[in-house]
């Protein structure tokens, strides 16, 4: 299940009940430990850059956007 739920275009727009919101989570391990840290990282990240203009990602930030 590689697709998103909601898009800003509108165009997939699908309304879940809470128990099929958590199952298509579990589905797509979207909650393991190692995804969880990567999100935080990518949020931290996306903050970082808009709010410091002196900030750049460290070496080994997988997410890091060329500079």
């Amino acid at each position: 299940m590689e697709w998103l739920a909601y898009n800003m275009g509108g165009d997939n727009l699908e309304a879940l009940c809470i128990p099929c919101h958590i199952k298509t989570h579990q589905e797509m391990r979207s909650h393991t430990k190692e995804k969880v840290k990567e999100n935080k990282a990518r949020a931290r990240r996306r903050f970082m850059e808009a709010n410091d203009p002196n900030w750049k990602p460290s070496a080994d930030d997988p997410n890091k956007t060329p500079i």
